[in-house]
């Protein structure tokens, strides 16, 4: 696992994850869990980044970075919700709710 800190904002160059589009160009928004290194990488660098922004620098990302309707759509479904614990794991995957509290 990576890190924390991996993205300092002082030092240009480190500050970004590439979007998911641009490093896997052939992916399609609705087919974002494969195995792999596709969630390799969604899960260990470019979602630890993208919780780490405020909402008005995601905005900016996603435009920054030309993503198209159905991206921003998929990306507001999968990872901008409610359903999770303190460490950023789906509810469903914590002990509390597996013995159904």
């Amino acid at each position: 696992m990576l890190p924390d800190d991996i993205y300092d904002r002082s030092e240009p160059g480190l500050s970004e994850a590439a979007p998911i589009w641009m490093v896997f160009p052939g992916l399609s928004a609705d087919d974002v869990h494969n195995q792999g290194a596709v969630d390799g990488y969604i899960e260990h660098v470019w979602l630890p980044y993208w919780r780490q922004l405020t909402e008005e620098e995601q905005a900016a990302y996603l435009d920054r970075h030309d993503a198209s309707a159905q991206w921003r759509e998929a990306i507001a479904f999968r990872y901008e919700w409610d359903g999770l614990d303190e460490d950023g794991d789906p509810i469903w995957r914590t002990p509390a709710w597996l013995k159904g509290e």
